[in-house]
């Protein structure tokens, strides 16, 4: 079939709410059904769009846009409908994800299977916004040069956003969200009980399965000096804190 046909066709079966819903061996523990799989992606998307916005940067009039570390594409899937001119990209360090997304996604998004090594297949400056959710909470050692990765392949004044476990996070794993996997998960690791009522970073486990938890103060204090820190929104992504940086000219 054409691509172009195919494309008509994809982003017709997008209006109509029918892009097909991975199997739930892909869904990463977001949801206990493909409704809420699927509305927790629109909400996550449309949380993020209002928080843009607010800071000066509309999906609307994107051009291009990257999900760092999309999986099968909870949050990607909804962003035609608030970037439509912008030409999509997702990433991801699973194989099977990807190849599920590509299989079933595109050509409305492109994806793309990358490493755990700070080095993406984009030149320089080439979006205009790139964003991760819940991605920075599994890089334990090398968060400083992700973040140049990113600042080198987004464009001057594009944004970037990233959402953290923060000290808000913490809070709420003692309060409201008490009850969450996670949160009981942390409460049995000394390293965790011991030290967060004051700390710069916290890590838990190692690998892709790590979690990692930064006071806000410390997060932007590694925040390279190729971006302006713009925002902190706490409870954007769930529990999680959302972070907004602007690309600086560096000429």
């Amino acid at each position: 079939m054409h691509t172009i046909s195919r494309l008509k066709i994809a982003l017709q079966k997008m209006r109509e709410g029918r892009l097909p819903v991975p199997p739930e061996e892909l869904w990463l523990g977001y949801g206990p059904d493909a409704e809420t799989y699927l509305s927790t992606g629109k909400r996550d998307v449309s949380r993020m769009a209002s928080i843009l916005e607010e800071n000066g940067c509309s999906l609307a009039s994107a051009k291009r846009v990257l999900e760092f570390g999309c999986a099968a594409g909870r949050m990607i899937r909804h962003l035609p409908a608030f970037a439509p001119n912008a030409q999509l990209w997702g990433v991801d360090i699973s194989a099977e994800h990807i190849r599920w997304s590509v299989g079933n996604l595109t050509p409305i998004i492109n994806f793309a299977t990358t490493t755990v090594n700070p080095h993406l297949p984009f030149e320089d400056g080439f979006f205009d916004l790139i964003y991760c959710g819940s991605v920075f909470t599994h890089i334990e050692d090398v968060q400083e040069t992700w973040l140049l990765e990113l600042g080198r392949i987004l464009r001057p004044s594009g944004k970037l956003y990233i959402t953290i476990h923060d000290e808000h996070t913490v809070s709420l794993f003692d309060g409201e969200y008490k009850n969450t996997p996670l949160a009981k998960s942390t409460r049995e690791q000394p390293v965790y009980t011991s030290n967060k009522d004051d700390f710069d970073l916290i890590v838990l486990w190692r690998g892709p399965g790590s979690h990692v938890f930064y006071s806000s103060k410390y997060f932007q204090s590694i925040v390279p000096p190729v971006f302006r820190w713009v925002s902190l929104t706490h409870e954007a992504y769930g529990y999680q804190s959302a972070v907004t940086l602007e690309k600086l000219r560096t000429d």
